[in-house]
């Protein structure tokens, strides 16, 4: 089971304030179904309206980073899958403009309330 996810989101669309407050929920919602976890310690930070191209033309993009403890690898493509649909259709951007990162970092490397868990 996955640890405190993080869920990073830059795009260079601009996303209105109450759409964003929506889309933090939604995308909590989401990381939380896929990898089993309480949406209580899921993170999630957007960034819209960022300077961004792909193949060095700036239609709509996204780069999507999804961090956690215990990222179980197996998972990844459904991950990845669930992910891409999800920007796709409520960005609306084309699947290949979508980068998606995905790391399971040490329980030394990761700390919540001053203390790391490993």
């Amino acid at each position: 089971m996955a640890l405190m996810p993080l869920l990073r989101l830059e795009t260079n669309i601009e996303i209105n304030p109450e759409k964003c407050d929506r889309l933090h929920s939604e995308l909590a919602d989401l990381v939380s179904e896929l990898l089993g976890k309480s949406k209580a310690y899921v993170q999630i930070v957007i960034s819209s309206n960022t300077p961004m191209s792909f193949g060095g033309d700036t239609s709509p993009t996204a780069h999507i980073q999804l961090i956690s403890l215990g990222l179980p690898s197996d998972f990844c493509k459904d991950i990845s899958r669930s992910l891409t649909n999800w920007a796709s259709e409520y960005l609306e951007i084309d699947p290949k403009r979508i980068y998606i990162s995905m790391s399971d970092w040490p329980r030394s490397h990761w700390a919540w309330d001053g203390k790391p868990f490993g």
